[in-house]
C-alpha cells in the first residue's frame, strides 16, 4: 500500500469548483501560463483547448479528478467563462492560482514549480490539446498509486529513421536510454522525495540554461541522473529518483526527423506500437480522421485494441490510418504516396515494427515501463549505436554538446 507523502509546496493556491470531490490519490493537472497575466487570444486558445480535453476525462473517467492551473484566473472575464464552461460537459475539479515568473528564473520554471505543487499524490500533468481515450485511466493511475514504484515517468521522442541531415536536431542512434529526447506532452510524477529531487534540480538545470525549453533542459538532467544510477544528492541528503517511460498507450504523433529551423518534419507521422486500450493522445487534426469513426480519433485508435497497431500519417494534410500487421502499413505507406528518399526509408522502418500477421496485444493496459524495457525495443528494432563503446559515448556527447549550441542559437534567434 502506497505511504503517506508529504504535504505539498504552496506554489499553487487551489480552490474546488462545482465538480469537486475529495480523493486527491491521482489526477490530471493542466498548466496554462501567460507571461502577460492576461488572457490574449493565444492564452484564451489553449484554455479552450484545455476545456475541450477535460470534457474528454469527463466522458470516460467522470471520477477522476482535475486541476487547472494558470495565472489567469483574476484576468478579465473570459478567461472565467472558459473555466465554467457549458452546464454538464464537464469541468475542472480544482481551479489553481499559480504564481508568476520571478526574476532570473527561466520562462519554462513557472511550470516546473506549479508541478512541483501539484494537488494530488500521484499527478498526470497532460497538454492541453490532449484527448482522453479510455475508461481504463483512472483505474490505470490508481494501480500505479499503489504500487508506488516510480517518482517521474515521461515518454520519449523518436530516435532517427533516417540518416541525418544537414540541421538535423535528432542526431546519430543513441548509445543508451538516456541519449533519447524526451517528449514532456504527458508526465507522470509522484510527490515524494524522489519527484522533490527531481524536480529541485529540473529547476536549477532550466534557470542556469536560459535559452534550454523544458524538455531540453530535462533531457541533460535525466543524463545526469542515468550517469549517476539514478542517485541524486541534494539539501536533503542523496535520494534514488525512480524513472519510468509512459507507454505508448499514453500516445502521441511523431515524426522521423525534425530539423531546424522552424521543426519541417520528414514523412511518414506515426505513433508507436500501441497494445491494449488506447489512454489518451497528444495533438491531432479531426479533419484527418476517416468519415466513418465520426471525428473519433479515439474510435479510430482503439477500433483494433487489443492487437498490435501504430497509426500513420503518409503526407500533409492525408487521413490518418491504422495498421495491425505489416502488408496493410506498407499499402497505407505506399512508394506512390512516399517518394523522397528518406520518408521510404522511414516507412520502411516503421512498418517492420508490425507483425506479419495481426497479434493481440496485453489485456490490461500498461502505464508505464522500465526504461530497460524501452532500450530493449529500440534495440531489437536496430535503432541503438552498434555498440556502447566508450568511442560511441564520445561521439554522442560531442554531437549533443553541439546540437545544444545550435538550439540555443535558434531560440535566441527565433
Amino acid at each position: 500500500m502506497a505511504s503517506s507523502p508529504a504535504a505539498a509546496p504552496t506554489d499553487l493556491h487551489c480552490r474546488p469548483t462545482t465538480a469537486h470531490h475529495g480523493d486527491r490519490r491521482v489526477g490530471l493537472l493542466y498548466i496554462i501560463y501567460s507571461h502577460q497575466a492576461t488572457s490574449d487570444g493565444r492564452s484564451l486558445s489553449y484554455l479552450q483547448q484545455a476545456l475541450r480535453s477535460v470534457r474528454t476525462v469527463s466522458k470516460h473517467n467522470p471520477q477522476l479528478p482535475t486541476a487547472l492551473a494558470t495565472n489567469l484566473l483574476q484576468s478579465a472575464g473570459a478567461a472565467e467563462a472558459v473555466l465554467r464552461g457549458p452546464a454538464g460537459n464537464g469541468s475542472f475539479t480544482l481551479a489553481c492560482d499559480m504564481h508568476g515568473q520571478q526574476p532570473g528564473e527561466n520562462h519554462w520554471s513557472p511550470r516546473l514549480r506549479a508541478l512541483r505543487s501539484a494537488p494530488f499524490e500521484l499527478t498526470l500533468e497532460v497538454d492541453a490539446s490532449v484527448t482522453v481515450c479510455s475508461p481504463q485511466l483512472h483505474g490505470a493511475l490508481l494501480a500505479e498509486w499503489t504500487r508506488d514504484r516510480l517518482d517521474f515517468a515521461v515518454n520519449f521522442e523518436m530516435v532517427p529513421l533516417s540518416p541525418p541531415s544537414p540541421g538535423s536536431t535528432v542526431g546519430p542512434p543513441p548509445c543508451t536510454v538516456a541519449d533519447v529526447s524526451v517528449h514532456c506532452y504527458s508526465m507522470l510524477i509522484r510527490r515524494g522525495p524522489g519527484g522533490r529531487e527531481l524536480l529541485r534540480r529540473w529547476l536549477t538545470q532550466s534557470d542556469h540554461h536560459q535559452a534550454q525549453d523544458d524538455q531540453q533542459s530535462l533531457h541533460t538532467l535525466l543524463r545526469a541522473l542515468h550517469a549517476s544510477g539514478f542517485r541524486s544528492c541534494g539539501g536533503d541528503g542523496c535520494v534514488q529518483v525512480r524513472v519510468m517511460k509512459l507507454t505508448e498507450s499514453v500516445g502521441a504523433i511523431k515524426w522521423p526527423d525534425k530539423l531546424v529551423p522552424g521543426w519541417r518534419n520528414v514523412w511518414p507521422a506515426y505513433t508507436r506500437p500501441i497494445s491494449g486500450d488506447l489512454l489518451l493522445l497528444h495533438s491531432h487534426e479531426p479533419r484527418l480522421i476517416p468519415p466513418e469513426y465520426n471525428s473519433s480519433i479515439c474510435g479510430l485508435l482503439n477500433a483494433d485494441a487489443p492487437h498490435s497497431r501504430l497509426m500513420v500519417q503518409s503526407g500533409p494534410g492525408r487521413p490518418y490510418q491504422v495498421a495491425t500487421q505489416r502488408t496493410r502499413c506498407a499499402h497505407a505507406l505506399s512508394p506512390t504516396l512516399i517518394t523522397d528518399r528518406a520518408s521510404a526509408a522511414a516507412a520502411q522502418q516503421l512498418c517492420s515494427w508490425l507483425p506479419t500477421k495481426e497479434s493481440g496485444g496485453r489485456g490490461q493496459t500498461q502505464l508505464v515501463e522500465p526504461l530497460s524495457t524501452f532500450w530493449s525495443w529500440l534495440e531489437a528494432h536496430k535503432l541503438t549505436a552498434p555498440n556502447a563503446s566508450a568511442e560511441c559515448r564520445r561521439t554522442s556527447s560531442m554531437w549533443r554538446r553541439a546540437w545544444e549550441r545550435v538550439s540555443d542559437a535558434v531560440v535566441r534567434l527565433g
